[in-house]
């Protein structure tokens, strides 16, 4: 049998939990806390697997952004947000937030998704105020993102 290597070992240890997650492209709330009540730990490395993907996807999305101008949020190095791990926990404290103070937490945990959260979690710790905006587009283009930010379309 040939070496596989520890990458791919951790990509067969994630095909094998993954059964843990629902059938389906966005894994809602709800999905993310049924895996973090499973028994065993398979449930929360699925979960972590997952939050893996959403950070590579927003950050993916933030780079688009920032090419066309602008920011979903602005961490000082946009190719470098935090881990996964502290992505879970940042997520685990917004879920606890939302359950004390969303009116209908049920129905939140039914359709609001974890990239969502997640994408609310990456602007709160990475705002962007103007500093950051200005130290991660180019100066041609911050002033223009600030006042689109604050007001909406620049009228120039």
């Amino acid at each position: 049998m040939p070496n596989l290597g520890p990458k791919m070992l951790a990509a067969a240890l994630c095909l094998l939990v993954t059964p843990a997650m629902q059938a389906r492209a966005a894994s809602t709330v709800e999905t993310y806390l049924a895996n973090e009540e499973t028994e065993d730990e398979s449930g929360r490395l699925a979960n972590l697997y997952y939050l893996a993907a959403v950070l590579d996807s927003l950050t993916a999305a933030n780079r688009n952004a920032l090419a066309q101008g602008y920011a979903l949020f602005c961490p000082e190095d946009p190719d470098v947000t935090m881990s996964a791990a502290a992505l879970h926990d940042f997520i685990d404290d917004r879920i606890a937030y939302a359950r004390r103070y969303e009116d209908d937490f049920e129905r939140y945990s039914r359709t609001v998704t974890v990239g969502t959260v997640g994408l609310q979690v990456m602007a709160e710790v990475f705002p962007c105020d103007e500093a950051a905006l200005s130290a991660i587009l180019p100066p041609e283009r911050a002033a223009d993102a600030v006042i689109e930010r604050l007001f909406g379309a620049n009228p120039n």
